[in-house]
């Protein structure tokens, strides 16, 4: 068959590498890491919350339990709340069981492409 005998096994020229051991330069994006901390969950601040990016709806925060169908919420930290719970909760760290988060605060460099 044509395309069989047209196929490259691009492996045998280029070996997959994991991205961690790329160089700066074929990167996509480059970050800055700002601040690195731990906290309780519970302690996330309304500006963190919003930067987590929980959806600002018409009326309010998105509540994520519900699909933002149901309820909106008055700030940012209770829907994260909502958010939380939607990701963690059946892994059993729900928000009520407050575990300590890592807090990494970065900016973008660059960005290519």
């Amino acid at each position: 068959d044509e395309k069989e005998e047209a196929f490259i096994n691009v492996e045998e020229y280029m070996p997959w590498k994991p991205s961690i051991h790329m160089s700066k330069g074929a990167s996509r994006i480059q970050l800055t890491v700002e601040d690195v901390r731990v906290e309780r969950v519970q302690e996330i601040s309304e500006a963190d919350a919003r930067s987590e990016g929980v959806e600002e709806m018409y009326t309010g925060w998105k509540d994520y339990e519900h699909g933002g169908r149901m309820n909106v919420w008055n700030n940012a930290k209770d829907s994260f709340r909502t958010l939380w719970d939607s990701i963690n909760a059946d892994r059993g760290y729900s928000w009520e069981s407050n575990r300590w988060v890592w807090v990494i605060e970065f900016s973008i460099k660059d960005i290519k492409g």
